[in-house]
């Protein structure tokens, strides 16, 4: 039961100002700490999604093949870059643990795909004749079901340069 006038939740009676400040600072404290912790968990969701880390692919001295072995999770993407001469042929096969994982194969200049797995009769294979020199973008992520669920997978790439 409640004093007339006195509301539930308010500060006792003989507190002083330095009392009354110090709980004041304490609540705005608190809903501060409220406001951090949801935007830190809204961050992911509008950052996370717009990062492509790069990946440069060696080739051993006279090797055709390079072997890339990686790892995934939530929304990682990850641009495995290969350096080729107009005229090349460019064959990846690509496997995963997870079968939400593909991979997207772009030129050296602009955003449109030659490849894109998800889409593909053949997902973990690709070959094609290269029109043009530059680093060509080998494009790996998890769907957006499966990064949502922040699954991860190990992945493998055999990456082929052969001339004509």
């Amino acid at each position: 039961m409640h004093r007339r006038g006195k509301l539930p939740g308010s500060l006792p009676e003989g507190l002083g100002e330095m009392g009354r400040d110090a709980v004041k600072r304490r609540h705005n404290a608190l809903w501060g700490a409220l406001f951090a912790l949801v935007v830190a968990a809204a961050a992911p969701e509008a950052t996370a999604a717009g990062v492509i880390r790069e990946k440069a692919v060696r080739f051993a001295s006279g090797a055709e093949w390079a072997i890339v072995r990686g790892r995934l999770h939530g929304r990682d993407t990850i641009d495995h870059l290969v350096p080729a001469r107009a005229g090349q042929a460019l064959t990846v096969l690509f496997k995963a643990g997870n079968g939400a994982a593909y991979f997207n194969v772009l030129p050296p200049e602009g955003d449109e795909a030659l490849f894109v797995g998800s889409s593909a009769a053949r997902p973990g294979h690709f070959r094609a004749q290269l029109d043009r020199a530059g680093a060509y973008r080998i494009r790996v992520y998890l769907m957006r079901s499966a990064a949502r669920r922040h699954e991860s997978t190990d992945y493998s790439l055999k990456i082929k340069l052969a001339d004509g």
